[in-house]
């Protein structure tokens, strides 16, 4: 992140562990002067193979879908699966605001050291629910952008009465979802500034999980 870079968020440091379905949500929080710290698997996140790509050249680092949604964030790799990924991982989150994840549910606690119960003891640290949860029915199932919009109702809108639904361009649901889930972080930082308490917020960011 720019040194020079200011904002309502300066000061909050963020943990961006998000694949394409949260993206946006931590590119909101930095273009508001969050520190945000893009956490990469070894080798690189999947979405650095998303084009359209800088000269048509196929390549981790020239994707432009990438820096689209990766301005104004730090970047490190992290390894949650060995022991000093996770420890490495749980000092990180001692010195951090917010983490915005997207992985699926109990994922985080099923790789052991880094979920809810491991992190739990930290003192501060909450873990609010997610905003933006499907509960009962749909809780737990797997799904798209598309049947996050059709889910939604969304894709009704689309199209002609005369003709079949049509898809929207871009991915609305995952960016609806990451919009929601950066409100619902400011509302929580902004009470936690009026309570005058330090914790720890953690947001899974999708309604669906893949």
């Amino acid at each position: 992140m720019d040194a020079s870079i200011s904002g309502p968020l300066r000061g909050v440091r963020v943990l961006d562990l998000a694949n394409a379905m949260g993206l946006y949500c931590g590119k909101l929080l930095g273009d508001l002067g969050a520190d945000v710290i893009k956490v990469e698997p070894p080798g690189g996140a999947p979405e650095r193979k998303i084009g359209p790509f800088l000269k048509g050249q196929s390549h981790p680092e020239k994707s432009l879908y990438w820096f689209h949604f990766n301005t104004n964030k730090r970047g490190i790799t992290l390894n949650l699966h060995t022991t000093d990924g996770k420890e490495l991982f749980r000092k990180l989150s001692a010195r951090t605001d917010v983490i915005v994840e997207t992985f699926a549910p109990g994922a985080m606690d099923e790789m052991g050291s880094v979920g809810r119960h491991y992190l739990g003891p930290i003192p501060g640290l909450s873990w609010p629910p997610s905003p933006l949860s499907v509960k009962q029915v749909h809780e737990g199932l797997q799904a798209s952008d598309l049947v996050g919009i059709a889910v939604g109702g969304l894709l009704a809108t689309c199209g002609w009465p005369e003709r079949a639904p049509e898809g929207m361009g871009g991915s609305q649901a995952y960016h609806m979802a990451s919009v929601q889930a950066a409100v619902g972080i400011l509302i929580a930082l902004y009470q936690r500034t009026k309570q005058k308490k330090e914790a720890v917020l953690i947001y899974p960011c999708m309604l669906l999980s893949l």
